[in-house]
């Protein structure tokens, strides 16, 4: 995933005031796997197309 698609998550995050676990859950996954996404971790649990 790209690092601008996951800074703009962030500042959607923050500017809504939601913590990790609540985005987590507006996204439909796990707390670890938002946390992952934003630390720019692994991505593997996203179904993702480059095409």
């Amino acid at each position: 995933m790209n690092d601008e698609i996951v800074a703009k998550i962030k500042k959607i995050r923050t500017a809504k005031g939601l913590n990790h676990s609540e985005m987590a859950e507006k996204l439909h996954i796990t707390k670890s796997a938002y946390q992952r996404l934003e630390s720019g971790e692994n991505y593997s649990w996203a179904n993702i197309s480059t095409n």
